[in-house]
């Protein structure tokens, strides 16, 4: 009950940031952070946003995306974490879709990590490394990725939008 009520407020919170806000491309993402932020007081406004495949059962954090200027190779690392549900061991993790925001260019799929196995305990983070992500212009800011986790279904598919890129020599 508690936690239909919370969610029943942010919402609502959402809602009227969304209408105050003046129309605008990203409007909605910008209305949702500003709901998010009001209704937990974290910042949430340089972070990226992650769409899970199940409600409450991963936890999915940015460590770096690394872009090399010149080359428009990225490197994008993230820790995955199960939070509830049954333990998986999974084989594959790798980028479905990468796209530059603001554009619509596909980037070319990244190989699956170094390292494709994986062992997600309840609790424990596990790092992942996406290497291969290419053609990315030295002017994007940030990327949306499509990654899964196991087989490409439904069920594995996550989203990480609004990802920034931090461009080295």
């Amino acid at each position: 009950m508690k936690k239909t009520l919370c969610i029943i407020v942010a919402l609502a919170m959402v809602a009227g940031a969304i209408a105050q806000e003046p129309k605008k491309k990203g409007g909605f993402m910008n209305a949702l952070r500003k709901g998010v932020e009001s209704a937990t007081g974290l910042d949430v406004s340089d972070e990226a946003l992650f769409v899970y495949p199940a409600v409450g059962e991963w936890k999915c954090k940015v460590l770096s995306c690394i872009g090399y200027q010149g080359t428009g190779a990225v490197e994008l690392k993230i820790t995955a974490t199960k939070v509830m549900g049954q333990r998986r061991v999974s084989q594959w993790a790798i980028i479905s879709r990468a796209r530059v925001s603001g554009t619509t260019l596909d980037l070319p799929l990244a190989r699956r990590p170094v390292d494709p196995n994986y062992d997600f305990e309840i609790g424990q983070p596990v790092e992942i490394t996406f290497q291969g992500i290419g053609s990315v212009p030295d002017a994007a800011r940030t990327l949306d990725v499509k990654f899964y986790i196991g087989f490409n279904t439904p069920e594995s598919t996550f989203e990480a939008r609004g990802v920034a890129i931090e461009w080295i020599e």
